[in-house]
């Protein structure tokens, strides 16, 4: 199981950040509490890059997107400064820790993002929905000459 709350930060032309994020996990018995940190820290990322920029483009029912030199990721100074990361102490099982988190991100972030500016997001990804037309056009338009270099 976990939870997130995400720190979120909306400039005034509609950018999202998240400086910081905290995970709770429980995950049963932890053998290696420093990589499975890392397995959330890395899922934290992977949630940001799905919530902010991650559609998938699909022509005649095929991905045009086949390759990271069309699909947006979140880059190093996209990250957040911070994910701090909590374990529920628990020693009579093991359950696992990977990418639970992910899915979990979009919700924090954008459940941030509605209190922050009273805007409900309800697909995916958020850059498509929170700009204002012309903001979120520029952002389809920039997305599409990167993927011609």
């Amino acid at each position: 199981y976990v939870a997130i709350v995400a720190e979120v930060e909306v400039a005034e032309d509609g950018t999202v950040s998240v400086p910081r994020a905290t995970v709770a996990v429980d995950a049963g018995f932890v053998a290696n509490p420093d990589r499975a940190r890392s397995q959330m820290e890395g899922a934290v990322i992977m949630g940001l890059t799905a919530a902010l920029w991650g559609e998938i483009n699909i022509k005649d029912g095929a991905p045009v997107d086949n390759n990271f030199d069309t699909y947006k990721v979140a880059r190093m100074n996209e990250y957040p400064r911070t994910v701090n990361v909590h374990w529920v102490k628990c020693i009579k099982w093991i359950e696992g820790a990977g990418e639970e988190a992910i899915p979990d991100v979009t919700c924090a972030v954008y459940n941030a993002i509605y209190k922050i500016t009273g805007k409900r997001i309800r697909e995916v990804p958020q850059a498509l929905h929170v700009h204002d037309d012309d903001a979120a056009q520029a952002d389809i338009d920039a997305l599409k000459r990167l993927s011609q270099l």
